[in-house]
C-alpha cells in the first residue's frame, strides 16, 4: 500500500475499534477503578459531604468502603498462579518425527523460562478476571545476552497499558485468530517523540502546530496527565490473503508432505503429485506509525498476529459481544455493604452525642457554642432565658433514644451473602467456616468455589495458551532457521540440553552437539573413539501442533517427583526401606542429603548392588585378575599334592596327607565358586549397551568355566592315583585307614557319618 492508504485505513480502524467498544471500555475503567476503592457513586459522594445548612457547619457523613472483593479475586489468580500449565508438542504430518516434537517443546519451555512468560499471562489474567479482558504479546530480538549476537530469539512480554490494545471488531473466534488487523496504541510525549523519531515530518512542526493539531478534534494528539503535549504512535498489524495453490507430493522416503507450487523441488517427478487445491497464504504487515505518516515498517516473519488475548466471561447479546469479570456482577453488592456499614458506624456513633432539644429561641446568641457541644467539652453552656405562660421555660436536654443498629447489622450481612453468590467464593474458600460443618461438607464448598470461578482458568489453558503454541510453532521455524544453530532447551527433567538445529550432529561426551563433518558417514568415530550417533532436527519440515494441559503446579520436576514418592510412601510405608533414600535426595531443606545417604547404607545389598554400575574396562580387569588368581591357586595346590604323593611312607604320613590333601581341595572349590560367582554377578550388574564388550565378557566367563571342569578333572585323576597309591600300601601295610574320603566329578564330600570317603575303598567295618 501507498503510504497515506496504509495512515488513512490504521486511523478509520482506530476510529471504527474505538466506537464499537465505547460501552465494554468504559465499563473496563469503572470496574478497574471499584476494584482499586473507588466505589462510592459521585452523586453519593455529593449528598454526603460536607454542608452548611443557616450558617451551620454539618460535617461530613462517614463513607466507608471495605472491599470485600479483594479476596476472591486474589484467590482466583492465586490459582492461575498454583496451576502447571503445559504446552505439549506432538507430530501431525507424516514427515514430521516425535524427537523433533520433544525438540520444539524443550525450546518453547525455555523460551517461557527465560523470557519469564508467567509474569505476562499473570498481568493479563489478573486484568481479564477484574474486568473481562487481558492482552499480551510475543516478540522477536536479537540474542546478545548469549553471545549470538546476528541471531535472534522468541520472548513473551506483558502489555504494561492492557487498554492499549485495540482488535478487529469483526473477528469471531474467542482469541481473534481470524482478525484482520490489530493496534497497540501509545501516547507519548512531545519531547520524547522528537527524541525517538527526529528524522519524521512530524517531529519538525510539532512546536508550530501541536495547538492547531489538537483542536482539529483529531484523537491523535493531545495531552498527558501531567499537561504535556503528546502525540499518539501505534503499532498496526496487517494481515493480507494471497491466492495460491497448495500441493501434496511423495518425498523420496515415500511421505506425502504439503508445500506450496512454487516451493517445490525441482528435481520432484511430476507422478509424484498426488493432490492440488487453491488456497489462501497469510502474511502479517508490521507498521509503527502517527496519524500522519509511518515511522517504521516490517514483514513479520508468521502468519498470525502475536497478540495473545485472555479473557473472563463472553457474552453475545443481539450480535454484541461482551466480557465481564468478577467485579461488575458484584458492584450491586459490595455497595450495599459499604451503605450499610457506613449508616451503622454513623448510627453509633452519634448515640452518646444525641441532639439537643430546646425552644426556639434558648439558642440565640450561643449558636457557635451549641453546634460544637457534639464534638467539644465545653465548660459551660448558656441559653437565652424565656418564659411559658408566666413560667420559666425549662432548659433544653438531650434525645436520649437508643439507636437502632439492627436494619444496619441485617444489611450488612445479606450484603455479603450477595457477594458470595456473586463471586461462587464462599467461607471455607476464605478460611472460615461453620463449626458444625463436616469435613465433607467444607471441602465440597470449596470445590464448589473452584467449579464455579474455573472459567477463568480454563479461557487462560484452551482460548490463551493454544493460541500462543500456535504462533509460536508458526515462528519457531523462521526465527531459529540458521544450518547449525545450538539452542538450549529445557528437557523433561527441568535440565537445560544443548541440540544443534537444521545439520546433522553428533553429541560429545560432555552432552555438546558436535556438527557432522561434510561427507562423513554417519560410522565414522568422533574423538575419543565412541562410535558417532547422528541426529538431526529439521524444524521446517513437518506439521505440528499443541495443546494445553492444566495440572498442579511444581517449581521443577524434581518437586514433583519429590511430591508423588510422598505419596506411594504415604500409602505403602513398608516402601521407605526400598525408596526412602530417593524421596529424601529430592527433597530442600538443610540435611537431606545426609538423611539419603543414611537411608541408602541401610537398603537391602540388592537394591545397593543394583545402583553400582562398574566401569567396562574395570570389570574386564578384575575378570582377568581373577583368572589370574584361579591359575596361580591351582598351580599351588597341584604342586602340593605331588609333594604329598612322595612323602607317603607309612600310616601317619598318609592320613596327615590324606588330612591336608582334602583340606586344600575343600578350599580350591569354595575359592573356585566365589571367583565364578563374582564373575558371574559383576557381569550381570554390568550395565552397557556395547555389544562386543558384552561378547568379550561372556567369553571370559565361559573360559573360567572350561577351566573350572579341566582342574575338577585333574584333580579327580590325582585322587584317584593317591587312592591306588594307599590301598597298595595298606595291602602291604595290613592298615586300616581312619579317614575316608569318597572322590567325585565334583570333589571330596562328607558321607553320612561326617567322615571324608574316597570313593573305591572299603568303609571301616570291612577293613577291620
Amino acid at each position: 500500500m501507498a503510504e497515506r492508504s496504509v495512515v488513512d485505513e490504521a486511523k478509520s480502524r482506530f476510529d471504527l475499534v474505538c466506537s464499537a467498544e465505547n460501552e465494554q471500555r468504559k465499563r473496563e475503567l469503572e470496574d478497574l477503578e471499584f476494584d482499586a476503592g473507588n466505589q462510592w457513586p459521585d452523586e453519593v459522594k455529593a449528598a454526603r459531604g460536607g454542608q452548611v445548612v443557616d450558617g451551620v457547619p454539618i460535617p461530613a457523613r462517614p463513607m466507608l468502603t471495605i472491599n470485600k472483593l479483594d479476596q476472591p479475586i486474589q484467590l482466583i489468580i492465586n490459582q492461575q498462579k498454583n496451576a502447571k500449565l503445559g504446552i505439549e508438542v506432538r507430530p501431525d504430518s507424516e514427515d514430521a518425527s516425535d524427537d523433533t516434537a520433544e525438540v520444539l517443546q524443550g525450546l518453547i519451555r525455555h523460551i517461557e523460562v527465560q523470557s519469564r512468560a508467567d509474569l505476562a499471562r499473570s498481568w493479563a489474567f489478573e486484568r481479564a478476571v477484574k474486568c473481562g479482558r487481558g492482552f499480551y504479546r510475543i516478540l522477536k530480538k536479537f540474542a546478545d545476552e548469549s553471545g549470538q549476537e546476528f541471531d535472534q530469539e522468541l520472548v513473551i512480554e506483558r502489555i504494561l497499558n492492557q487498554g492499549a490494545v485495540y482488535l478487529d471488531p469483526y473477528a469471531q473466534q474467542p482469541d481473534w485468530s481470524d482478525g484482520e488487523w490489530a493496534i497497540i496504541s501509545t501516547m507519548i510525549p512531545a519531547d520524547r517523540y522528537k527524541k525517538e523519531f527526529p528524522e519524521s515530518s512530524l517531529a519538525a512542526s510539532l512546536d508550530d502546530e501541536f495547538a492547531s493539531l489538537g483542536d482539529s478534534g483529531d484523537n491523535w494528539y493531545g495531552e498527558t496527565e501531567d499537561g504535556q503535549q503528546a502525540v499518539r504512535v501505534v503499532e498496526y498489524f496487517v494481515v493480507t490473503r494471497i491466492p495460491k495453490e497448495r500441493v501434496a507430493y511423495l518425498n523420496d522416503r515415500g511421505q506425502l508432505v504439503t508445500a506450496w507450487a512454487d516451493e517445490l523441488p525441482e528435481a520432484l517427478d511430476p507422478a509424484n503429485i498426488q493432490q492440488r487445491r487453491m488456497t489462501e497464504q497469510r502474511s502479517v504487515m508490521w507498521y509503527k506509525l502517527n496519524g500522519q505518516e509511518i515511522l517504521e515498517e516490517a514483514e513479520w516473519d508468521g502468519q498470525y498476529i502475536p497478540i495473545i488475548p485472555v479473557i473472563g466471561r463472553e457474552q453475545n447479546i443481539d450480535g454484541k459481544r461482551k466480557w465481564l469479570g468478577i467485579v461488575h456482577p458484584s458492584k450491586d453488592g459490595q455497595r450495599l455493604f459499604n451503605y450499610a456499614v457506613s449508616t451503622a458506624v454513623e448510627t453509633a456513633a452519634l448515640e452518646p452525642k444525641a441532639p439537643f432539644i430546646g425552644y426556639e429561641g434558648q439558642f440565640e446568641g450561643h449558636e457557635q457554642a451549641w453546634a460544637q457541644a457534639n464534638i467539644r467539652n465545653f465548660p459551660y453552656l448558656e441559653v437565652k432565658p424565656m418564659t411559658l405562660g408566666g413560667q420559666v421555660a425549662p432548659l433544653p436536654q438531650r434525645n436520649t433514644a437508643g439507636a437502632n443498629l439492627g436494619p444496619s447489622l441485617a444489611l450488612v450481612d445479606q450484603a455479603d451473602s450477595y457477594i458470595k453468590s456473586t463471586t461462587f467464593v464462599y467461607d471455607p474458600s476464605l478460611g472460615s467456616s461453620a463449626g458444625s460443618r463436616s469435613g465433607r461438607a467444607v471441602l465440597a464448598l470449596q470445590q464448589q468455589a473452584d467449579i464455579g470461578n474455573s472459567n477463568y482458568l480454563d479461557n487462560l489453558a484452551s482460548v490463551s495458551m493454544t493460541y500462543e503454541a500456535k504462533v509460536l510453532l508458526d515462528l519457531i521455524p523462521k526465527i531459529y532457521d540458521r544450518p547449525g544453530r545450538v539452542a538450549r532447551i529445557l528437557g523433561t527433567d527441568d535440565e537445560v540440553k544443548q541440540v544443534m538445529l537444521n545439520a546433522p550432529f553428533s553429541v560429545s561426551e560432555s552432552g555438546r552437539p558436535i556438527p557432522m563433518l561434510p561427507g562423513a558417514p554417519p560410522s565414522s568415530p568422533v574423538p575419543g573413539g565412541r562410535p558417532r550417533n547422528i541426529k538431526r532436527y529439521d524444524l521446517a519440515q513437518g506439521k505440528y501442533v499443541a495443546t494445553v494441559s492444566v495440572g498442579r503446579a511444581y517449581r521443577t520436576r524434581v518437586e514433583q517427583g519429590a511430591d508423588e514418592l510422598a505419596q506411594v510412601l504415604q500409602t505403602s510405608p513398608n516402601l521407605m526401606p526400598l525408596i526412602g533414600d530417593l524421596y529424601f535426595k529430592y527433597r530442600d531443606f538443610p540435611g537431606h542429603l545426609e538423611i539419603a545417604r543414611r537411608l541408602k547404607k541401610m537398603a537391602p545389598p540388592e537394591v545397593r548392588e543394583d545402583d553400582q554400575e562398574l566401569d567396562p574396562q574395570q570389570l574386564l580387569a578384575q575378570l582377568e585378575q581373577m583368572k589370574a588368581e584361579s591359575g596361580q591357586m591351582i598351580e599351588q595346590m597341584t604342586k602340593q599334592m605331588e609333594e604329598m604323593t612322595k612323602t607317603i611312607e607309612g600310616k601317619v604320613i598318609e592320613q596327615q596327607a590324606l588330612l591336608q590333601k582334602a583340606q586344600i581341595e575343600a578350599q580350591a572349590r569354595v575359592q573356585v565358586a566365589e571367583i565364578q560367582a563374582q564373575a558371574q554377578m559383576a557381569v550381570i550388574n554390568q550395565k552397557t549397551t556395547s555389544g562386543d564388550l558384552k561378547a568379550q565378557l561372556s567369553s571370559e566367563t565361559t573360559l573360567l568355566a572350561k577351566q573350572r571342569d579341566t582342574d575338577a578333572k585333574m584333580q579327580l585323576e590325582l585322587l584317584k592315583q593317591i587312592a591306588k597309591q594307599q590301598q597298595q600300601a595298606r595291602e602291604s601295610a595290613n592298615v586300616s585307614p581312619t579317614v575316608n574320603v569318597v572322590v567325585n566329578a565334583d570333589g571330596p564330600a562328607d558321607d553320612e557319618n561326617g567322615e571324608m570317603n574316597l570313593g573305591g575303598y572299603p568303609s571301616r567295618e570291612e577293613a577291620e
